[in-house]
């Protein structure tokens, strides 16, 4: 009785306490630590949500330990595909670690190279 009663308790001291590590207030709306995170990224992103039309392309940096950060957050909040979001989260769903690195090479390249033609052939 005394194990079951100590699990019940873990999920709500769990999240109360997660709540204030992250300095948040309990909401709805998965962008509402950005506004005090960085309120430029949070405008950006709902001027996005609300100007864009269709499905354009997000090209954003990556890195190969990117999965569930800050990285990708344009994509990750408004929906639109991007080149390569959270290189390990495709991996770990069996995405073909080839197609992985080549797009991860080809951003690092749109974003390093100052050659008009070498950003053009990527």
């Amino acid at each position: 009785m005394l194990l079951v009663l100590s699990c019940s308790v873990f999920p709500v001291v769990a999240t109360f306490t997660r709540i204030e590590d992250m300095n948040a207030k309990p909401a709805l709306d998965g962008m509402e630590y950005m506004k005090e995170l960085d309120r430029g990224d949070y405008d950006a992103i709902k001027w996005i949500q609300e100007n864009l039309s269709g499905t354009p392309i997000i090209l954003e940096a990556s890195s190969d330990d990117s999965s569930y950060s800050y990285i990708s957050r344009v994509s990750a909040n408004t929906g639109l595909p991007t080149v390569i979001g959270w290189a390990r989260h495709e991996q770990f769903w069996g995405r073909d670690d080839t197609e992985i690195r080549a797009r991860f090479e080809d951003v690092n390249t749109i974003y390093s190279t100052s050659s008009k033609k070498k950003l053009l052939s990527s």
